[in-house]
């Protein structure tokens, strides 16, 4: 392994303009789905989260669609404090949108970054065509294609890193999944994406400079880092949105906090799961594992103790 200097002007420079890359797209991204979706998906909450199961869907659907949990969950405390939505229909959105998180993480593990310039050759086509029916559907391709362009640069910005003992005996502190979950929290709070966050987990441990565990408590971290700008949505909101930013937090921190506690036999159970897959898939199964067995734990318990408390809640929006 080499020890000789880190060349940070050759990996920083592709690195920052891979993140730069990756971010302003999903913004541009974010930005055309709420123009185009954001009273649609208004209508859906209203419309669709009568029932625990249709209001599961609702928000792993429009998770998927708008490419944004925090999206989805910020208009849904919006919905709840306009008494639109029920707050006990809401805690079933809010795991839907959990799930519908995942759907990102095994699109970057399919490693079609290279393929990204046939989606921006598309996007930027149909944008200078000055066609306006298309031009939504051209910034919507382009932005997807500058998030898989930004995540192959940031693969190939970091490839040089795993010949460096020092490079990988610091990135081994993650195997501590304390110090990786806090790693992962503390980068999404800086970056404000939970898909650039769980993109550059996915392509170190592809590359082998993270374990399969360090990445999936990374993965943990950045579960708590996403509640942050949805609890500042609270702010000001009436008593059933604030207990709906607060179910979001407790529930992703009391899953983090089973998740740390087991995380080698989660690990072993994703390794079971995947088979001969690769690192990366692994970690976005990972993803998709810890997420649904959250679910799979949470839906009783709510059906059990709040079902009940149901009329009472919905009085308070």
């Amino acid at each position: 392994m080499n020890s000789a200097a880190i060349p940070w002007l050759e990996v920083l420079p592709f690195l920052m303009a891979g993140l730069a890359i990756f971010l302003y797209g999903a913004t541009l991204l974010s930005d055309e789905l709420e123009a185009i979706g954001k009273t649609k998906a208004d209508n859906i909450l209203h419309k669709f989260t009568k029932k625990p199961w249709s209001a599961f869907l609702s928000g792993l659907g429009l998770t998927t669609l708008l490419d944004s949990s925090s999206l989805v969950i910020i208009l849904l405390i919006t919905a709840v404090n306009a008494g639109l939505v029920k707050v006990f229909s809401a805690f079933f959105v809010v795991l839907g949108s959990n799930i519908g998180t995942t759907v990102g993480s095994q699109i970057i593990a399919l490693d079609v970054g290279k393929w990204s310039w046939v989606l921006l050759l598309i996007g930027v086509i149909i944008i200078l065509s000055k066609k306006e029916k298309l031009r939504g559907t051209g910034y919507i391709l382009t932005g997807i294609g500058l998030i898989l362009f930004g995540l192959f640069l940031v693969d190939e910005a970091t490839r040089p890193l795993r010949e460096h003992e020092s490079v990988v005996s610091w990135l081994k502190n993650l195997d501590n999944p304390i110090y990786g979950a806090l790693a992962g929290g503390l980068v999404t709070l800086i970056i404000q994406s939970s898909s650039a966050t769980v993109g550059i987990a996915i392509i170190l441990c592809g590359q082998g400079l993270i374990s399969l565990e360090a990445g999936i408590a990374v993965m943990m971290g950045v579960e708590i880092g996403t509640c942050s700008d949805t609890l500042l949505v609270t702010l000001g909101k009436n008593k059933a949105a604030v207990k709906v930013g607060v179910f979001h937090l407790i529930f992703n921190i009391a899953s983090v906090i089973v998740g740390v506690l087991l995380v080698n036999q989660f690990a072993d159970l994703t390794i079971w799961i995947s088979g001969s897959e690769t690192q990366k898939q692994m970690l976005a199964n990972a993803h998709l594992l810890f997420n649904l067995m959250g679910t799979i734990v949470a839906v009783p318990i709510l059906l059990l103790f709040f079902r009940p408390k149901e009329k009472e809640i919905a009085g308070n929006n």
